[in-house]
């Protein structure tokens, strides 16, 4: 598909069997709905039961409550992707679900409303490869991932107001990017980042991940793990926070950054901790300690805590 489909006040539908491709030679490739403040049916729906390839110039939805719905096999988005809301209520919808293979982004998907989310899923593998931004004014603005494959971060993503980030079930996760999330401008949501991967896998941070608490009763929340390794050599800032890692097999913070605040809970490693018995209960300190704690820069000082956890392959 070369040419530009466009639907006024409802919803653009396409389904196929087979695979779907939008390109932008010799024509533009675009998708586009346009709904009225009053309509909130705008929206893109693309079903495929093979792959979905979209590489035209534009994905653009418009309308109270637009939504773009993708499912296939495998998901490659070369297209910019733009939802926006005029409607001072409006919450935009990003649902794309890759299944049983992978899931690419290699251009920018952008949302603006009240609120909104990004949901992201893939049998297989996914690769965050261009900005993604979720605006808000005053609603929850999400990015949820979640792969049976890994996960890789290679481009700067944020959730404005009320900001929630979440990417979980991975093998191993991978943030090579920044992550910013903030609080509610009046509603006191907190911003939180959560980042657990499937039991047994890992976690590699070299990008910021960064939770802003901006008013008076929202604080920012990071959560790494739990997780079997986690390797940071970029930095966690809670602003008005806290940030918790906890490991059951190593964690590294040699050149890596944690910045909390101290009265919100600070810094705390949880480890897991000496069980002689397997009975649950801890019998001395860390299994496996931190390293490179002395090599990070941190304020406050972590607190290092053993919890009972399991070992990686038990």
């Amino acid at each position: 598909m070369s040419g530009s489909l466009e639907a006024l006040d409802t919803a653009l539908i396409i389904a196929v069997t087979g695979n779907l491709t939008s390109k932008r030679f010799p024509g533009s490739g675009n998708l586009h709905t346009r709904g009225s403040v009053i309509s909130p049916g705008s929206g893109i729906v693309i079903a495929a039961d093979g792959d979905v390839t979209l590489s035209g110039s534009l994905v653009e939805v418009d309308g109270t409550e637009p939504f773009l719905w993708i499912s296939g096999a495998n998901i490659q988005i070369n297209s910019r992707t733009v939802l926006t809301s005029p409607s001072p209520y409006g919450t935009t919808q990003v649902d794309i679900e890759a299944y049983p293979g992978s899931l690419t982004t290699t251009r920018p998907i952008t949302t603006s409303g009240e609120g909104g989310y990004i949901v992201m899923y893939a049998g297989g593998d996914i690769a965050i490869g261009d900005k993604m931004r979720v605006s808000g004014t005053d609603g929850i603005s999400q990015i949820l991932i979640s792969a049976d494959g890994d996960v890789a971060i290679d481009a700067p993503l944020a959730c404005r107001t009320g900001g929630d980030f979440e990417v979980t079930g991975a093998q191993k996760i991978a943030i090579h990017s920044d992550v910013i999330v903030t609080t509610g401008r009046s509603t006191g949501e907190n911003a939180q980042a959560i980042v657990t991967p499937a039991p047994g896998g890992s976690v590699e941070i070299t990008g910021k991940i960064k939770a802003f608490g901006e008013v008076a009763t929202g604080i920012g929340e990071i959560t790494i793990g739990p997780a079997c390794s986690v390797a940071l050599s970029g930095e966690l800032l809670a602003r008005k926070g806290t940030t918790t890692v906890q490991y059951s097999d190593s964690f590294d913070a040699t050149g890596g950054r944690l910045v909390a605040t101290a009265s919100q809970g600070g810094n705390q490693i949880l480890c897991r901790c000496i069980d002689n018995n397997n009975d649950g209960t801890c019998d001395g300190g860390c299994a496996i300690p931190p390293v490179g704690l002395n090599q990070a820069v941190t304020s406050p000082k972590p607190v290092v805590e053993p919890v009972p956890m399991s070992a990686c392959g038990s």
